[in-house]
């Protein structure tokens, strides 16, 4: 039976999600407050050995509020990679700070410290470190220049839960780290984040911010339910006569499922359901992924070894999560087509600097030309899934289907 492998159609979702999933959206009155919220951050605290950690409805609405509870002067300037994803950029904006792109190093995709103290200027008082597609950034380089100049430090580990660096856990580098619980990251909730806090001296305003925040509308998570059941649907009858390819087409498009960048967000206009917090509805799917880390992560790690094998046989895996396993082509879509009649579907993210590609670079202060190292990537990176729909023999063909057309 053929089955659909798509890196952007909630790679994590399984039979159980879908039961967690029925059971929230049969229980109305739990929708925003609800003991699911409480559970799970005391999981959390409990997995970060920290009490500051606050739930969001997504990494966007939990990076705004540590960036407004800093209470920095108008247009302060924020480090950050390019290739990278606006879901970072439009926080920064609309904490009414500006973003200063900083090159990548092309071979972990992360920030390059050399480019980094480059570009440092007096208004420069926050670094954000991009932990992309699980790969651990140069933390050693990276923080001693922070330090250096005073900046504060927010590590990014959307891509990266549950990930380390000598033993511990990314995101306890910094002064902060947030994380997403979005459709395609490390564990998916559909929408979903947290914050956490390892300065003791911001936890004042940071509750303050918090406090005035509220939850997303019982609608809105209606849909973030309805998401799983749906795509669960969607894929398993996905070649049935295109009936599953016409169910999630027709879902999106009569605004039943929300799509992961709203089309404002992309001209960086800011949502109505950002900053928000994470709604009990939603927490209780947090809470069932977040039992199932360990495997994910360590299914993560055995596809990527397979792809090692072949494509890098003599290096060894690196200090990764691998979120993606990311390799480069020149003519990557004559891959990606190769592919899809094999019934999968590569990743397309970060094929420009600052994603989704319908993002306006202009808008989001991208100078042209300015990370030359992170604009060659953005033409030729192909993202190969290494989610718990890909198994052993899968992988295989998927790599050598890259390896021999790639040029």
């Amino acid at each position: 039976m053929r089955h659909l492998r798509a890196i952007g159609l909630s790679p994590n979702l399984e039979f159980a999600d879908v039961g967690v999933a029925l059971k929230a959206i049969l229980r109305p009155w739990l929708y925003r407050v609800a003991p699911a919220e409480q559970k799970l951050h005391a999981t959390l605290c409990s997995y970060f050995s920290s009490q500051n950690v606050w739930l969001f409805n997504s990494g966007r609405s939990a990076l705004l509020i540590y960036l407004k509870s800093l209470q920095l002067p108008h247009n302060s300037v924020v480090a950050v990679q390019a290739f990278t994803c606006n879901a970072v950029i439009n926080p920064i904006r609309w904490a009414g700070f500006l973003p200063n792109y900083i090159d990548i190093d092309p071979a972990t995709y992360t920030m390059s410290p050399t480019d980094l103290q480059k570009k440092l200027t007096p208004k420069t008082k926050v670094l954000i470190i991009q932990h992309t597609f699980g790969q651990t950034a140069d933390l050693a380089k990276l923080l001693d220049i922070a330090r250096s100049h005073n900046l504060i430090i927010i590590e990014d580990c959307a891509h990266a839960l549950g990930g380390k660096r000598n033993n511990q856990l990314l995101g306890t580098f910094g002064d902060a780290a947030i994380y997403s619980f979005g459709r395609d990251k490390v564990i998916s909730s559909v929408y979903g984040g947290c914050l956490l806090v390892n300065k003791a001296s911001q936890v004042g305003a940071l509750q303050q911010q918090y406090d005035e925040v509220d939850y997303p509308t019982r609608f809105w998570i209606f849909q973030q339910l309805l998401h799983p059941i749906i795509t669960y649907v969607a894929l398993q009858t996905w070649y049935w006569f295109g009936f599953g390819r016409a169910l999630f087409a027709l879902a999106q498009r009569g605004h039943i499922l929300s799509l992961a960048v709203s089309r404002g967000e992309r001209q960086g206009i800011q949502p109505h359901y950002f900053p928000r917090r994470l709604p009990g509805g939603l927490a209780y799917l947090v809470q069932h992924q977040l039992a199932k880390l360990d495997r994910l992560n360590a299914q993560r790690r055995l596809i990527a070894k397979i792809y090692q094998q072949i494509f890098n046989p003599d290096i060894p895996l690196a200090e990764s999560i691998y979120l993606r396993y990311t390799v480069r082509a020149k003519n990557r879509d004559k891959i990606f087509l190769e592919l899809k009649k094999q019934d999968v579907i590569l990743g397309d993210w970060y094929w420009q600097v600052v994603v989704p590609a319908a993002a306006d670079l202009a808008t989001h202060n991208y100078p042209l030309g300015s990370c030359p190292q992170a604009e060659l990537a953005a033409q030729e990176v192909i993202n190969l899934p290494t989610h718990i729909q890909i198994n052993q023999k899968c992988a295989e063909m998927i790599a050598r289907t890259v390896q021999s057309l790639r040029a």
